[in-house]
Formats: C-alpha cells, sequence, structure tokens
C-alpha cells in the first residue's frame, strides 16, 4: 500500500489520492496552567498534517490565557492554532459549542486541557474512521491514565471500555487497514484494530468509552448532538456527545492507547482510585445527565428522522419514557399516530429488557457472593 506523501498527489496506483480530510481539534481550559502547555505541545506534533486547533479559555482566574498566547506566539507549529475567550465561566459543554462553532472540519475532537494526545492519536483515529469495512460516528481510542506529575497509574481503560458482549453486542476484534494517510514521520498508516458497536446496542448498560480526549467524532453527528437545550452542562459533556453519537452510528473502539487522561486533585475523577481489575470510573448523577441526552434527542427528532428514518424511534427509546411521547409529537409534525404508538412498543420492550438485564446481574452477583 503505497503512501499519500500529500493530499491530491498520485497514488503507487496512477490514480490522484483524494484529499485528506481537514480535522478540528477544541481544546477547553479552565485554571489548567499547569497543564496546558503540555496538552498543546501535544497536539502541534500530530503525525497527520492538516488539523486545525481552537483552544476554548473559561475565564480561567490563573495564567492560562498568558501560556497560551505565548505558545501560539513560540511555537512553529501552531499556525492554525487560534484562542477563543469566553466571556462567561459556562462549563464544559458551552466551551464544546464555542469551539465547534469555530471550526469547520469533518472530524472534531474535543481535548481537555490536563490531558495530552500521543503523536499518531489523529493519524489513527482518522485511519479508523476511513477504512473499507464499517463506518462510524464516533471512534475512541484507549488511554494511559497518570498523575499530576505525568507519572504513569496505568496504561488501559479497558476494563470499562469492553463490558459483557452479549449485553452490547460487540463484534469481535475489526484488524483495519485504512486508507494510509500523510505521516511526518513516513511509511504506511499502520493496521489499527478495534471492535465496532452497533448503533442498536444498548449504550445505557454500561460505560463503553474512555473520556472526552479520547474521542474523535464525525461533524455531522456533533452538529446534531450540540443543541441549545445541552448547553449548561457544565461537567461530564462527554456523556451526552457520546451518547448521542454513539446511537447515531455506533462506535469503533479502537485497541491503542493513544493518549494520556490525568488524574488529579481538580479534576472530577480524581477521587476514584485505580485499583486494578474492577476500576471504575462511575457517575453517581447519571439520571441529570440523561435528561439532557433525552432533551437533544426529542429536538432534533426531525432531523434524526431525515438522517435514520424509522429507526429514529428506536433511538430515542433508549433514553425516553412514556412521558416522552407527547414531546416527541410535539417537536416532529410528520410523527403519525401509528409511529408513536410504536415508539411506545419500543420503550416497553428497551425497559423490559433492562430489567431482565439488571435481574440477571443481581443473580449472576448473589451466586458469586455464595
Amino acid at each position: 500500500m503505497s503512501m499519500i506523501e500529500k493530499a491530491g498527489v498520485a497514488t503507487g496506483h496512477g490514480q490522484p489520492a483524494p484529499a485528506l480530510p481537514l480535522v478540528s481539534v477544541v481544546v477547553t481550559n479552565f485554571n489548567y496552567a499547569r497543564f496546558i502547555e503540555e496538552c498543546l505541545r501535544s497536539i502541534a506534533g500530530q503525525t497527520y498534517p492538516h488539523i486545525e486547533v481552537v483552544i476554548v479559555d473559561d475565564v480561567s482566574t490563573d495564567n492560562s490565557v498568558d501560556v497560551i498566547r505565548k505558545f501560539i506566539a513560540t511555537e512553529p507549529r501552531a499556525k492554525s492554532f487560534q484562542l477563543v475567550l469566553q466571556s462567561e465561566n459556562g462549563g464544559q459543554m458551552a466551551g464544546f459549542i464555542a469551539g465547534a462553532e469555530r471550526t469547520g472540519g469533518m472530524f472534531i475532537t474535543f481535548v481537555d486541557a490536563d490531558d495530552y494526545l500521543l503523536p499518531d492519536f489523529v493519524e489513527k483515529h482518522v485511519a479508523a474512521h476511513l477504512n473499507g469495512r464499517v463506518s462510524a460516528a464516533v471512534s475512541c481510542s484507549n488511554e494511559n491514565q497518570i498523575d499530576g506529575d505525568g507519572r504513569i497509574i496505568t496504561t488501559t481503560m479497558d476494563n470499562w471500555r469492553y463490558p459483557d458482549a452479549s449485553g452490547l453486542r460487540l463484534t469481535g476484534r475489526v484488524p483495519i487497514r485504512a486508507m494510509p494517510v500523510s505521516s511526518k514521520t513516513g511509511g504506511d498508516c499502520a493496521v489499527v484494530h478495534a471492535h465496532y458497536v452497533a448503533p442498536h446496542a444498548d449504550p445505557t448498560r454500561g460505560w463503553i468509552w474512555s473520556t472526552t480526549s479520547a474521542a474523535m467524532f464525525r461533524r455531522s453527528a456533533i452538529s446534531l448532538a450540540l443543541h441549545d437545550s445541552v448547553r449548561t452542562m457544565r461537567i461530564s459533556a462527554d456523556y451526552h456527545i457520546l451518547h448521542f453519537s454513539h446511537l447515531l452510528g455506533g462506535t469503533l473502539l479502537i485497541h491503542d492507547a493513544l493518549g494520556c487522561y490525568r488524574r488529579h486533585g481538580n479534576n472530577n475523577f480524581a477521587r476514584l482510585g485505580t485499583v486494578g481489575q474492577g476500576s471504575q470510573m462511575s457517575i453517581s448523577n447519571c439520571a441529570e445527565f440523561d435528561r439532557f441526552v433525552l432533551n437533544a434527542l426529542v429536538a432534533r427528532f426531525p432531523e434524526i428522522l431525515e438522517v435514520c428514518g424509522l429507526r429514529g424511534y428506536k433511538i430515542v427509546a433508549a433514553f425516553a419514557g412514556f412521558r416522552t411521547l407527547r414531546q416527541v409529537y410535539r417537536a416532529s409534525p410528520k410523527a403519525s399516530m401509528v409511529n408513536l404508538a410504536r415508539l411506545a412498543l419500543l420503550i416497553a420492550a428497551t425497559r423490559t429488557r433492562r430489567f431482565l438485564a439488571n435481574l440477571r446481574a443481581k443473580l449472576h452477583a448473589l451466586l458469586a457472593l455464595n
């Protein structure tokens, strides 16, 4: 397989290569002056050549802005970087929206300023998305977990990325040799190994991703996910955009660790220690976040129907209750009584399936204790 040295040049087969897609990277920062330069340097050092970067500062009170401005001014590889200053502190989702609005890439990644990416992060995610076997709304790679000083705690998050396969209908690992992408390091793009989780899999059964900084989304999915109804999500915005995007088009779970998630004294999961097998990053207020997902699904319901057809009802049923039927009817003038009846049946089936799955899990737990 020949290497594409530059978008638009000929491949080894004498045919012009298609242009490489632009990838947008949105960095959200609040008082992470200690970590932001390392984060930005990791993005500037990506092997993939076609990147734009927007850094959104959420009214930091430390010297974050000075660090960012100095980096952009002095780093030759930061020519495509721009800084956006929020006028008021709005939280993580407001930062995502502000950054996304100022980018135009076909794919988009949101990076927390205290994390950083390994050099081939973008290259391998793009390679995964451009594979010839299956397309997905989102890809998510494994991550190393590090402490505040950059020391590795553990080199995987697979414990919660690969839960019960029977419940999530995971395929076997798919070896993906994607369209080769231009690399500063030279050589063909490496084989990317991934699982594909189909969009019909029930994401509420368990968390199947890593963190915000490990994911790359299709712009078309994010454009639907970033609805104004979710703007007030101050933390754990990835809960919404990952669930929403997965329901639209499924997830590619990349086996390789392509970035580092930092556990330190100021972030949401620092208190959850890594004790080995069984360590979790569970969220206590999932019900509150579920409401954000549902509100956005209902608000976007007409567009979802246009993109997904009747499967749109199944998508809404993943988070909906019977009280949602009236909202769906009001949201879509095309929602007939027949289709609302279909949605009611899907909600009933979803709830029954979850009840049986939870019952089975409890029985397994009781048997394990005995």
